[in-house]
Protein backbone atom coordinates (compact mmCIF):
# COMPACT_ATOMS: atom_id res chain seq x y z
CA UNK A 1 0.00 0.00 0.00
CA UNK A 2 1.79 3.19 -0.89
CA UNK A 3 1.81 6.44 1.46
CA UNK A 4 -1.37 8.14 -0.55
CA UNK A 5 -3.15 5.02 -0.51
CA UNK A 6 -2.78 4.70 3.51
CA UNK A 7 -4.54 8.11 3.68
CA UNK A 8 -7.87 7.51 1.85
CA UNK A 9 -6.54 9.50 -1.27
CA UNK A 10 -5.15 12.16 -0.17
CA UNK A 11 -0.90 13.01 0.10
CA UNK A 12 0.82 11.60 3.59
CA UNK A 13 1.69 14.39 5.78
CA UNK A 14 5.19 14.08 4.92
CA UNK A 15 4.83 13.85 1.12
CA UNK A 16 2.96 17.16 0.88
CA UNK A 17 4.18 20.09 -0.42
CA UNK A 18 1.66 23.24 1.07
CA UNK A 19 3.58 25.10 3.62
CA UNK A 20 2.76 27.50 6.37
CA UNK A 21 5.54 30.07 7.04
CA UNK A 22 5.24 30.77 10.75
CA UNK A 23 7.13 34.36 12.52
CA UNK A 24 8.49 35.10 15.67
CA UNK A 25 5.36 37.17 16.87
CA UNK A 26 3.18 34.28 15.77
CA UNK A 27 1.63 34.97 12.62
CA UNK A 28 1.51 32.05 10.38
CA UNK A 29 0.57 32.38 6.52
CA UNK A 30 -0.62 29.18 4.46
CA UNK A 31 0.56 28.23 1.47
CA UNK A 32 -1.45 25.56 -0.51
CA UNK A 33 -0.22 23.84 -3.18
CA UNK A 34 -2.25 22.68 -5.85
CA UNK A 35 -0.29 19.55 -5.95
CA UNK A 36 -2.02 18.32 -2.96
CA UNK A 37 -5.50 18.49 -4.31
CA UNK A 38 -7.38 15.06 -4.28
CA UNK A 39 -10.24 13.14 -4.94
CA UNK A 40 -12.75 12.13 -2.86
CA UNK A 41 -15.08 9.07 -2.63
CA UNK A 42 -17.99 11.95 -2.29
CA UNK A 43 -17.17 13.63 -6.11
CA UNK A 44 -15.56 16.55 -4.56
CA UNK A 45 -11.54 17.24 -4.86
CA UNK A 46 -10.28 18.53 -1.80
CA UNK A 47 -6.91 21.08 -1.26
CA UNK A 48 -6.33 20.96 2.77
CA UNK A 49 -5.55 25.07 2.62
CA UNK A 50 -5.32 25.14 6.38
CA UNK A 51 -4.38 22.73 9.55
CA UNK A 52 -2.09 24.36 12.02
CA UNK A 53 -1.30 23.56 15.58
CA UNK A 54 -0.85 27.36 16.81
CA UNK A 55 -4.57 27.72 15.05
CA UNK A 56 -5.93 24.40 16.69
CA UNK A 57 -9.56 25.14 17.02
CA UNK A 58 -10.19 24.79 13.21
CA UNK A 59 -9.41 23.05 9.43
CA UNK A 60 -10.03 24.87 6.09
CA UNK A 61 -9.92 23.02 2.99
CA UNK A 62 -10.99 24.31 -0.65
CA UNK A 63 -13.45 22.12 -1.89
CA UNK A 64 -13.77 21.41 -6.12
CA UNK A 65 -16.87 20.07 -7.41
CA UNK A 66 -17.29 19.86 -11.27
CA UNK A 67 -20.10 20.82 -13.56
CA UNK A 68 -22.72 18.68 -13.63
CA UNK A 69 -22.07 16.66 -10.20
CA UNK A 70 -23.51 16.08 -6.91
CA UNK A 71 -22.00 15.71 -3.49
CA UNK A 72 -22.32 11.87 -2.10
CA UNK A 73 -24.64 12.40 1.35
CA UNK A 74 -22.90 12.58 4.46
CA UNK A 75 -22.64 14.30 7.55
CA UNK A 76 -19.91 14.69 10.31
CA UNK A 77 -19.89 14.09 13.62
CA UNK A 78 -19.19 16.69 16.59
CA UNK A 79 -17.69 19.25 13.19
CA UNK A 80 -19.66 21.95 12.67
CA UNK A 81 -19.10 23.30 8.52
CA UNK A 82 -19.66 25.99 6.81
CA UNK A 83 -18.70 26.36 3.30
CA UNK A 84 -18.48 29.84 1.41
CA UNK A 85 -18.84 29.59 -2.08
CA UNK A 86 -16.23 31.20 -4.30
CA UNK A 87 -17.54 30.74 -7.70
CA UNK A 88 -20.06 28.45 -9.27
CA UNK A 89 -23.62 27.80 -9.38
CA UNK A 90 -25.05 24.89 -7.19
CA UNK A 91 -28.07 24.43 -4.87
CA UNK A 92 -27.59 22.76 -1.29
CA UNK A 93 -30.14 19.85 -0.69
CA UNK A 94 -31.81 20.40 3.13
CA UNK A 95 -33.22 17.69 4.35
CA UNK A 96 -37.74 17.80 4.43
CA UNK A 97 -37.26 21.09 2.81
CA UNK A 98 -36.61 22.89 -0.97
CA UNK A 99 -33.01 23.06 -1.95
CA UNK A 100 -31.92 26.32 -1.82
CA UNK A 101 -29.54 27.36 -4.59
CA UNK A 102 -26.20 29.23 -4.00
CA UNK A 103 -23.05 30.97 -5.91
CA UNK A 104 -20.41 32.89 -5.03
CA UNK A 105 -20.23 34.97 -1.63
CA UNK A 106 -22.65 32.74 -0.21
CA UNK A 107 -22.15 30.95 3.17
CA UNK A 108 -23.55 27.60 4.19
CA UNK A 109 -23.31 27.05 7.59
CA UNK A 110 -24.11 22.77 8.55
CA UNK A 111 -24.38 21.87 12.31
CA UNK A 112 -23.12 18.48 13.70
CA UNK A 113 -24.73 15.71 12.73
CA UNK A 114 -26.60 17.50 9.46
CA UNK A 115 -26.74 15.91 6.50
CA UNK A 116 -24.72 17.84 3.56
CA UNK A 117 -25.25 17.49 -0.37
CA UNK A 118 -24.15 20.22 -2.30
CA UNK A 119 -24.99 20.04 -6.52
CA UNK A 120 -23.43 22.05 -8.89
CA UNK A 121 -25.81 23.30 -11.75
CA UNK A 122 -23.47 25.17 -13.78
CA UNK A 123 -21.15 25.28 -16.53
CA UNK A 124 -17.87 25.41 -14.33
CA UNK A 125 -16.43 23.94 -11.60
CA UNK A 126 -17.82 25.53 -8.24
CA UNK A 127 -15.17 26.56 -5.55
CA UNK A 128 -16.03 26.60 -2.22
CA UNK A 129 -14.01 26.87 1.10
CA UNK A 130 -14.93 24.12 4.10
CA UNK A 131 -14.45 25.55 7.35
CA UNK A 132 -14.27 22.85 9.99
CA UNK A 133 -14.80 23.41 13.58
CA UNK A 134 -13.62 21.40 15.34
CA UNK A 135 -10.99 20.56 12.84
CA UNK A 136 -12.15 17.76 10.30
CA UNK A 137 -11.24 14.07 10.98
CA UNK A 138 -11.90 11.30 8.69
CA UNK A 139 -13.12 9.15 11.69
CA UNK A 140 -16.04 11.91 12.24
CA UNK A 141 -17.09 11.44 8.57
CA UNK A 142 -20.29 9.30 7.87
CA UNK A 143 -21.95 8.26 4.33
CA UNK A 144 -26.07 8.67 4.04
CA UNK A 145 -27.87 6.53 2.39
CA UNK A 146 -29.89 8.45 -0.19
CA UNK A 147 -33.48 10.06 0.84
CA UNK A 148 -36.01 8.22 -0.20
CA UNK A 149 -38.19 10.63 -3.10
Amino acid sequence: MSSEQAFGGRPAPDKRRSVVVRSACGIAIGHPHEADEYATGENVSILESWRNSEDPALSIARGRLAPGATSAPHRLRGIEERYIILSGQGFVEIPGEESVDVGPGDIVYFPAGATQTLTNTGETDLLLYAICTPPFEESRYEEVAEPEG
